[in-house]
């Protein structure tokens, strides 16, 4: 199973392009903690460190990323690893890992709002399954 998880920060604005065929892909990176650790040789000079993955975001999440989302936002991505390779301008073979995303969710406070609710994409139900109560239609 390829499956990953992450919760961190956007280190950039996301970048919208579309393809040949029409399609909206959104590129972005997240940087994750790993917590303390040690740098360099000296002992005791504990600081924080991070992992910087490069997730892809593909048609409505392409598009909602790039509408949401900017450099800091704090979200949770769900999705799958992936290898390709390709050939550069230079003819130099490249090879890229990245994140293909199939969910995402605020961590913090939604754009335009005050509260710190974590909000989900494309899902109205709370972690139980349940509409909150500013979502019933009545």
């Amino acid at each position: 199973m390829n499956k990953i998880f992450l919760t961190g920060r956007l280190t950039r604005d996301p970048e919208l392009r579309t393809t040949q065929t029409g399609k909206n892909v959104a590129a972005f990176s997240l940087a994750v903690d790993r917590g303390y650790g040690r740098r360099g040789e000296a002992q005791g000079s504990e600081q924080p460190t991070a992992d910087f993955f490069s997730c892809v975001a593909w048609a409505q999440h392409a598009d909602f990323v790039h509408k949401y989302l900017q450099k800091g936002s704090p979200i949770l991505v769900e999705g799958r690893l992936q290898t390709r390779s390709y050939q550069a301008k230079d003819g130099a073979k490249r090879n890229v890992t990245e994140v293909v995303v199939s969910s995402i969710e605020f961590m913090g406070p939604k754009p335009g709002t005050t509260h710190g609710a974590a909000r989900s994409y494309g899902q109205s139900a709370n972690a139980f399954g349940q509409q909150s109560e500013e979502e019933i239609p009545f």
